[in-house]
């Protein structure tokens, strides 16, 4: 898997020539195309966004609304293998170091809240959001990455 990990991302920017920087917001409704993770497995919880796994996480529907709070959810599609369900969660963009951007996402309520900061990857466009999630130290290549396409 680590030598997977940086054959896609060299093929999703070779493909894109809009930069993340461009990209202004996730509004509107995105289904999960696929979750990888990369590193060490371990570092992740067992259910991501305190949801389910990444595999049952493919093909859920994730909602991005606007409004004075910017709520949004990420529900996912029963299937044998995974139950169906939901977990709701608040957005917001913000800009990172070299000015790039990031969504954060805040799960859970009061003091059970986790935040989860996500770089937009370079080949993120309009219609096709890429998500780049790290944990632990970064040299050590630990991420989960999300590939999410607009409905």
């Amino acid at each position: 898997m680590k030598t997977l990990l940086p054959l896609i991302l060299s093929l999703l920017t070779a493909v894109s020539t809009t930069t993340s920087s461009n990209f202004r917001s996730p509004e509107g409704n995105w289904q999960l195309e696929y979750a990888l993770i990369e590193g060490e497995r371990s570092l992740f919880e067992k259910e991501l966004f305190g949801l389910a796994d990444e595999l049952c996480l493919k093909s859920s529907r994730w909602y991005f609304r606007t409004g004075s709070k910017k709520d949004g959810s990420i529900v996912l599609a029963p299937s044998p293998l995974c139950s169906e369900g939901q977990q709701d969660f608040r957005w917001k963009m913000k800009k990172g170091a070299k000015k790039q951007s990031q969504l954060l996402l805040t799960i859970g309520k009061g003091k059970e809240q986790k935040e989860y900061l996500f770089d937009l990857l370079p080949n993120t466009v309009e219609d096709h959001l890429y998500l780049q999630y790290c944990r632990g130290k970064e040299e050590k290549g630990n991420a989960l990455i999300l590939s999410l396409r607009k409905e």
